[in-house]
């Protein structure tokens, strides 16, 4: 009986570990796809910069 007790509170902890590096990954890319969309958005300012300058 004991050892059924602690089969299922290992099992328990491993499901417990594979959500929270599920939700961090996830966590992780949105960041990483923020990023990714502010720098973007930089160079295209930086980009139109100069043509406003011009005019």
């Amino acid at each position: 009986m004991q050892r059924w007790i602690l089969v299922a509170v290992i099992a328990g902890l491993h499901l417990v570990a594979f959500a929270i590096g599920l939700y961090l990954r996830r966590r992780r890319r949105r960041r990483a796809e923020a990023a990714r969309a502010a720098r973007s958005a930089e160079a295209a300012r930086a980009a139109a910069a100069p043509r406003r300058a011009q005019r």
